[in-house]
């Protein structure tokens, strides 16, 4: 995922739902087996999406994590550790890690 942590790639909203815009550039479909986000100073954290999907060559699939245990107001800024394991089509577990940072 090569534009993991682009700023235009994801938001925080104000009630805590992070959403995440996932582009497959594989050429193969790509089964996500999980998204987690924390932040990069620790303390509360969010919740790991376990939900598993898969995401067609060239497609871009967004998917949201509940943040809400953050506690962040408008205005607030913040740096989280974004996770992403996932399985191209025929091929072996991968994870791609980056950091994202930006303001409620």
């Amino acid at each position: 995922f090569q534009t993991l942590g682009a700023s235009t790639a994801h938001i925080l909203e104000t009630g805590g739902t992070f959403r995440i815009k996932l582009p497959n550039q594989v050429g193969k479909t790509i089964s996500v087996g999980s998204v987690a986000v924390a932040p990069t100073a620790g303390g509360a954290g969010c919740t790991t999406n376990s939900t598993a999907f898969s995401i067609a060559p060239g497609q871009i699939t967004e998917t949201t994590v509940n943040c809400t245990t953050m506690g962040l107001t408008t205005g607030s800024s913040y740096s989280l550790k974004v996770t992403v394991t996932y399985t191209p089509q025929g091929g072996y577990q991968a994870v791609d890690t980056a950091t994202v940072t930006g303001k409620v």
